[in-house]
């Protein structure tokens, strides 16, 4: 059986945040964060380190949040860069698309 690209994790110690897990390499961990504001957004921008992916049109990011050891070196690299950017497209085709009025809030 093939693991899905992505999968959504679930746990009791991770409540109150969702994190999205690469399954092929890079393997990383992601946290998905919604902004109360567009101030919000900047001050995270701009106090963040870590790699991160905005989703387009909303106040929403997706952020590199650890590294999966699978036996080789993984940096927050353009790679990490790159499957950021799937995670966040992914996120907003399985969670935002479906419930538009829902995250209508978070829209810039």
């Amino acid at each position: 059986m093939e693991l899905p690209k992505f999968m959504f994790v679930e746990s009791p110690e991770l409540t109150g945040s969702s994190f999205i897990l690469s399954t092929a390499e890079p393997v990383i961990l992601t946290k998905v964060i919604k902004f109360n504001s567009i101030e919000d957004m900047q001050n995270f921008k701009d106090r963040t380190i870590e790699s991160f992916k905005f989703i387009d049109g909303y106040r929403i990011a997706v952020q590199y949040y650890a590294n999966i050891p699978t036996g080789t070196q993984n940096k927050a690299t353009e790679s990490t860069n790159n499957v950021l950017n799937d995670i966040a497209s992914f996120y907003f085709k399985t969670r935002v698309e479906p419930k538009l009025s829902f995250y209508k809030r978070y829209a810039v």
